[in-house]
């Protein structure tokens, strides 16, 4: 198999970026600046002073265009310049972060974090500036908070003895950013013609097209010495439709392209063709039947469904392979409050032993630039906070758990960072966040990794063992990254859902045992798939599929009040098929389910 791994190259130079910042740029200079005064000076009477500061800024050009029907109903370009700031006091291991009560639950601040276009450096220094000052105030606040909370509470060793931040060497990165090319014009173009294809599909009720071009660059420099710069480039296309089901259901489908340049998109042909077929099976999905009993069996996955069975259950669940740190709370109130924020991740005490089949392994690799001719959207050098990337980082070793991805955050089991701080997108700027850059699933076993026809073969053996006259095959479901709301759904201006089943079903393929002829149904529900469902794989195809998106991180808040696109870049390599030795499907229950319009879609009346 022909496999392309080009590995980024860490590039320490002097360089002057396309946005117009040189070498001694004003964002530099105004955080270390800021930073050295900070460090010297924020302190109140008998209070502690800070202990690390540190800033980010992310410069962005940016475009959101959106079309619906031939017709553009939004296009909006730009600028967006944004920071963060964190501020740490405590001692002895303990700071302010880590922490949850009521006061500080909502993170919610109503001073600015923009930043100015004048490319001032004092401009800059008196934005940075007012923030700090109320982040610290904040910090002593919750700092005292918490070290009150701890004395009241029992807790263990291995809890007292866990710090609150993780040091580090100081690093000084540069990767080298070149803006890309994009006109606007050419973008409305392709929105419009990509949602003309829904005027002849009468039985679609909403259909959009959105693109999105986030043309930035980052800044980071903490009071270690610190300071990196990187860039942060992706362009977005969306095609989401909806309609229902002749009984009221809410169904939904969708096309996804993610990639780092307006070069790297498809061909507007292909575009065309794949909104056409995504348009086509909707409509027939109007037509299907909706499943009519429960079904206990084994369960093949192809395509773009077994890659979001792989991310939904290791990268976007809390009891997944990114390392979780359950806060401190103020009261027993805040756990029923906000429950999903107090949570922890339960794989983690599983470090060193087996949670899935000695078949997989899984591996963490940041700086895989491209796998199979395929840029990966997900590779970086340096993290959010200035720690170098790892080539490798194994995660799962023959089905045995080795590592999380972590931050300066340590966990109870995951004492170290790995350098897995990531730059989410986050209202036009972005939030540092624990995520997945690049990552890669394979089979170990030749013996269990076939070709799709094999496994397809598989899936009817294995439901025939078991005397069922069918099994089935899912090809797709709802993304995340697709952005779809509805009753079941449900997200706060963007806000991350936590959720633990698997998404609603769009592609469900009832396959017969006798003639493994397949019959496509709606309203498919998958149950029973965790994790430890990865324990009984039969078997995977020996097929490998790139699968780039953009995943919402665990237990953090993210919003899109002026910025639609949001989340972090992320590439997973695994097979194109998971073939699970048992899964339940039964038909969907949605909430609420309203009924169809009284009166059909003009459009079907005109010629």
């Amino acid at each position: 198999m022909n496999r392309i791994k080009t590995y980024l190259i860490v590039v320490v130079l002097i360089y002057t970026t396309t946005l117009g910042i040189a070498q001694s740029n004003p964002f530099m200079d105004a955080m270390k600046h800021e930073i050295q005064r900070g460090m010297d000076s924020l302190k109140i009477e008998k209070m502690l002073p800070p202990k690390f500061i540190s800033y980010s800024i992310s410069d962005a050009k940016t475009i959101q265009i959106k079309a619906t029907l031939g017709a553009i109903v939004l296009s909006e370009e730009k600028p967006f310049r944004l920071f963060e700031n964190r501020v740490l006091v405590g001692e002895n291991g303990k700071t302010n972060e880590n922490y949850l009560d009521e006061n500080n639950m909502w993170s919610w601040n109503n001073i600015s974090n923009e930043v100015p276009f004048s490319n001032n450096k004092n401009d800059i220094r008196r934005a940075l500036w007012l923030l700090t000052d109320n982040n610290y105030k904040d910090a002593i606040t919750n700092y005292e908070a918490k070290i009150s909370a701890l004395s009241q509470q029992s807790l263990t060793e291995e809890e007292k003895q866990l710090v609150d931040f993780c040091l580090v060497t100081k690093s000084e990165t540069v990767v080298p950013y070149q803006s890309f090319q994009f006109n606007k014009s050419q973008m409305e173009s392709l929105a419009r013609n990509l949602s003309i294809v829904f005027n002849k599909y009468h039985n679609i009720q909403k259909s959009d097209v959105n693109v999105f071009v986030y043309d930035g660059q980052v800044f980071f420099a903490n009071s270690e010495g610190t300071s990196v710069q990187y860039p942060l480039q992706i362009i977005s296309v969306k095609v989401v439709a909806t309609t229902q089901a002749p009984s009221g259901e809410v169904l939904n489908d969708h096309v996804l392209w993610f990639c780092k340049n307006t070069s790297q998109l498809p061909d507007e042909k292909t575009m065309l063709a794949e909104v056409e077929k995504m348009a086509n099976n909707l409509s027939e999905l109007v037509q299907k039947n909706a499943i009519n009993e429960p079904y206990s069996g084994p369960i093949l996955f192809e395509g773009q469904a077994a890659a979001e069975v792989f991310v939904q259950k290791f990268f976007t669940n809390v009891n997944g392979l990114v390392a979780v740190r359950k806060p401190v709370v103020g009261s027993e109130q805040i756990i029923s409050m906000a429950p999903d924020k107090v949570k922890e991740n339960t794989l983690e005490a599983m470090l060193n032993k087996k949670i899935i089949s000695r078949d997989i392994s899984i591996e963490a690799l940041p700086t895989l630039a491209a796998f199979q001719n395929t840029t990966l959207i997900g590779s970086f050098i340096t993290d959010a906070e200035g720690v170098k990337a790892r080539d490798t980082l194994v995660l799962v070793e023959k089905g045995v758990l080795k590592n999380l991805l972590c931050t300066r955050t340590p966990s109870l089991k995951m004492k170290q960072t790995n350098g897995h701080a990531r730059a989410a997108l986050h209202n036009g700027g972005i939030k540092t966040v624990t995520g997945a850059g690049v990552i890669k699933m394979f089979n170990n076993n030749p013996v269990t990794s076939v070709d799709k026809k094999k496994l397809k073969e598989m899936l009817l053996a294995s439901a025939k063992e078991e005397d069922l006259e069918y099994a089935y095959i899912v090809r797709k479901v709802v993304s995340d990254a697709a952005d779809i709301e509805n009753e079941n759904s449900i997200s706060f201006f963007g806000a991350s859902k936590p959720k633990t089943d698997l998404s609603k079903t769009i592609q469900v393929y009832r396959v017969k045992v006798f003639d493994g002829s397949e019959e496509l149904v709606s309203l498919a529900e998958v149950q029973g798939l965790s994790t430890k469902s990865f324990k009984r794989i039969l078997a995977t195809s020996s097929e490998m599929q790139v699968y780039n998106t953009m995943i919402m991180p665990i237990n953090i808040d993210i919003y899109n009040w002026d910025y639609k696109l949001t989340g972090t870049p992320a590439s997973f390599i695994l097979p194109e098929g998971l073939l699970f030795q048992e899964l339940d499907i039964v038909k969907e229950k949605q909430g609420v389910v309203k009924n169809i319009p009284v009166v059909g879609n003009p459009l079907s009346k005109i010629k």
